[in-house]
């Protein structure tokens, strides 16, 4: 995937320069399924231990409606006894929900998210308690602003971003964390492990994109080429890294 950054705002350009010369030395990259074992793959682990799962659904969808969208993927995932799936926090219609107000500007474009706080405050009273989080789209952005506003439950072990993007309105944040992870080690942050999904045909968020949001929070790839969808194709493998990092 040709990672093709943005035009930064004034105020990021530090920070993109600093992702620029980091994302490739310096982050864990996970092509397709290939860090999954034929052993791990295998490997069923049941445990006894009641185990939690978020699932935040895309814009112009709803919790019941990713419930079932990803019901052949989540029924992999022995390891989680239970998931929970909200609605998102603004009403585009009735059964339809995104997580902040629609604007003229595609979300990874915006500088400014309305309602985006308030969606933060849900998101991060939904995860309390979990192992895991799984976000598509603008529920994978909800996820990356959790680690950028330093919101995410110290429960949560595991998170999966689908097709997700830079989030805009929380570049200092996310700039701090890759000052954090990659600059000099003054600072310690417990994040989750992280593992992002993407796609070099997602015509809604660019794959530079996505790749400029894991270059500042880190984590390993799996990349498809099914578009701006949750590749049900590699459930196998998204159910073995879950199996493998949510404990």
């Amino acid at each position: 995937v040709a990672c093709r950054f943005p035009s930064p705002s004034q105020d990021n350009k530090k920070v993109l320069s600093m992702l620029t010369r980091s994302a490739s030395a310096r982050t864990r990259v996970s092509r397709s399924n290939d860090n999954v074992s034929s052993t791990t793959r295998r490997k069923r682990h049941f445990n006894t231990t009641s185990m939690l799962g978020v699932a935040f659904h895309g814009k112009g969808g709803s919790g019941k409606g990713f419930e079932s969208n990803i019901k052949e993927l989540t029924s992999e995932i022995d390891t989680i006894t239970s998931w929970r799936y909200p609605d998102g926090t603004s009403v585009l219609d009735e059964g339809c929900y995104a997580w902040w107000e629609p604007s003229e500007m595609r979300s990874f474009e915006s500088d400014v998210w309305v309602g985006a706080d308030k969606a933060i405050d849900v998101a991060c009273e939904a995860a309390d308690g979990a192992s895991v989080l799984f976000g598509f789209s603008q529920g994978a952005m909800l996820i990356g602003c959790l680690l950028a506003e330093k919101r995410m439950p110290e429960s949560v072990k595991a998170c999966v971003l689908v097709g997700g993007a830079w989030c805009r309105p929380y570049s200092n944040g996310l700039g701090e964390l890759v000052q954090w992870r990659l600059g000099p080690k003054r600072k310690t942050y417990q994040s989750p492990k992280l593992l992002h999904i993407i796609s070099a045909q997602d015509r809604v968020n660019p794959p530079s994109s996505a790749m400029m949001l894991q270059a500042a929070v880190g984590g390993d790839i799996v990349y498809h080429a099914g578009g701006h969808v949750v590749p049900l194709d590699k459930k196998d493998a998204i159910a073995a890294w879950i199996r493998q990092n949510a404990e």
